[in-house]
């Protein structure tokens, strides 16, 4: 009777140790589910833990972590979330075998087509998807002076495209709103033979002459 007794102490003692492991080991199974937009770096501490890896990137702060959320998984789920001004905008999540690299096909012998001109690459230019962030976060702003402001302030000694000038000074109405846009990109674009790109965001032929001349394009 007394080792009937030993026996269902240990198993009891046993369960209870798994239970603490899983809760001190894995997050509540219902984390993801909780973490909505908006949410403090606080509270997605509480939910996930610290981060496994942290990056920072032109005002955006972006948390990954590879957790098991049970200890019967058998694939770490990764999860990414980025913040802007300490809170919650975006949460990805998934798991590491959804997205390895499948390998490529077996080459095909095709007869030779005609060569394509590739795009040029401007390494030192901003990288396309801080280029979205910085787009979106001047976008999100109302008032036509309040986003020239930040233009200005946020250009500072990256270098950009013409492509990337023309995009962001598509976001004005007025040809006097664009001029600013570009009075701000103009000395830091690395691509100034493509400023036809920049010339088809302005509708007045005289606009568009001091916008070469602030290009440094002569006049035909």
């Amino acid at each position: 009777m007394k080792t009937r007794r030993n026996i269902a102490s240990l198993l009891a003692a046993g369960a209870l140790f798994l239970a603490s492991c899983s809760s001190m080991f894995y997050p509540k199974a219902n984390a993801l589910d909780a973490i909505r937009q908006g949410m403090t770096q606080e509270e997605v501490t509480k939910l996930l833990g610290r981060p496994d890896f942290r990056r920072i990137d032109y005002g955006l702060e972006e948390w990954e972590y590879r957790k098991l959320f049970s200890p019967l998984d058998s694939d770490y789920t990764t999860v990414i979330v980025r913040f802007e001004d300490g809170r919650l905008v975006y949460m990805d999540s998934f798991h590491a075998s959804d997205r390895e690299p499948q390998l490529p096909p077996a080459p095909v012998v095709q007869e030779p087509v005609a060569v394509v001109p590739v795009q040029p690459v401007y390494p030192n230019a901003m990288p396309d998807r801080a280029f979205r962030d910085f787009y979106q976060k001047v976008k999100r702003e109302i008032a036509p002076d309040d986003q020239i402001k930040l233009i200005r302030a946020t250009v500072g000694h990256k270098l950009f495209t013409c492509r990337q000038c023309a995009e962001m000074m598509s976001l004005f109405t007025f040809d006097d709103d664009k001029m600013q846009v570009l009075r701000a990109f103009a000395p830091r674009l690395v691509d100034k033979e493509n400023y036809e790109t920049i010339l088809r965001e302005i509708d007045s032929m005289f606009t568009q002459d001091d916008a070469k001349k602030l290009l440094g394009v002569p006049s035909r």
